[in-house]
């Protein structure tokens, strides 16, 4: 990556630039490179925190939509994957709204400034006190578990920004989960034109559907949120 100016980076974050564009011009590594991706978490980081306080009520209930997915799939003794768990804000509000303590919990980020930021979060806002999480800071495309040792892998929208690297991905997550993978991210397909040309516009991902079945896995459903931030990024559970 060609040397960055970050003092001239902060500017423009603080000025409500789009930080991840203005890397992707700058640069000569591809789009989608998770070097971009790391460096605007890093700079972000305690952003989504923040955000998440402002609108608790919206994230409880969207987090509540979420659990009671998951909670068709994990049991107490298994081990739950959350990868691109960025502050840990969707993870923390999940493991209160299900209904018994997991555990073996795994957190996963590139940035391991959000991850700091999320044991903050985590901390204050769990419910269950005996309720723990391992953070690991960790590309998506190389994560340091074995083959088949997680039971349940969950993300919520952390594939969204790597359009160039889902397959690389999927089947990363495909080789370290032995049961179910549940996505939490946004369908290009299922999407309104104005909201297709949004995800076009920021690289988001695009045939996740079409991914997972392609490289083995088994699409069991699909199913839109109800509760989303953004009309234009719709989440649907896979």
């Amino acid at each position: 990556m060609n040397d960055i100016d970050l003092a001239e980076l902060r500017r423009l974050y603080l000025a409500g630039e789009n930080v991840i564009e203005y890397l992707r011009r700058q640069s000569e590594v591809p789009a989608e490179s998770s070097q971009i991706i790391e460096l605007a978490y890093d700079l972000q980081a305690g952003s989504y925190r923040k955000n998440t306080e402002r609108n608790l009520g919206k994230a409880l209930n969207q987090t509540r939509e979420f659990a009671q997915f998951i909670g068709r799939y994990i049991s107490p003794k298994q081990s739950l994957l959350d990868v691109g768990s960025g502050e840990l804000t969707s993870l923390t509000l999940i493991l209160n709204h299900l209904e018994r303590i997991v555990e073996n919990v795994y957190a996963v980020d590139v940035s391991w400034s959000r991850l700091w930021q999320g044991r903050k979060f985590f901390n204050q806002y769990i419910h269950r006190k005996d309720q723990s999480v391992n953070t690991v800071s960790s590309n998506m495309m190389k994560l340091p578990f074995p083959t088949k040792s997680i039971d349940v892998t969950i993300s919520t929208h952390a594939l969204e920004p790597n359009r160039g690297h889902l397959n690389s991905i999927l089947l990363e997550l495909y080789r370290v989960t032995r049961s179910y993978c549940v996505f939490f991210e946004p369908s290009y397909e299922r999407n309104y034109e104005r909201g297709r040309r949004r995800m076009d516009k920021h690289g988001y991902i695009r045939g996740l559907e079409e991914s997972i079945s392609s490289l083995g896995g088994e699409l069991l459903d699909v199913n839109p949120i109800v509760n989303v931030w953004n009309e234009l990024n719709p989440t649907h559970c896979y």
